[in-house]
């Protein structure tokens, strides 16, 4: 998956997509903590389109819809990722919130939509 590329929804995944050399190609968000417009949602989703971007990333504390749209839209697949160690039961401490982020990014690309 390197260099593969993605569309956040916010700029909380940057350094993990950096680190695992997942290009980043844009955001739904405008500016942190302000929503697309739909003329937003329109340029990411052509974006993606043009692009062949498959994957959505979305932390789990974010109001989803926005990217479920733009997802839908573009064909591609939204992963829904915890923001933090115990946002979900399978993260409980730090070696395991990598593991799950690592390994569900990992999928995302590998599956077939």
């Amino acid at each position: 998956i390197k260099d593969s590329e993605v569309v956040c929804y916010h700029v909380h995944w940057s350094y993990l997509l950096d680190w695992m050399n997942i290009r980043l190609a844009g955001y739904i968000e405008l500016r942190p903590g302000i929503p697309p417009t739909p003329k937003q949602k329109e340029y990411i989703t052509e974006l993606m389109k043009n692009k062949n971007i498959k994957v959505v990333i979305i932390s789990s504390w974010k109001e989803p819809s926005k990217a479920k749209e733009v997802a839908e839209e573009s064909g591609a697949k939204l992963l829904i990722l915890p923001g933090e160690v115990d946002a979900i039961s399978e993260t409980n401490d730090y070696f395991s919130w990598i593991d799950f982020m690592v390994t569900n990014i990992y999928n995302a690309f590998s599956e077939k939509k």
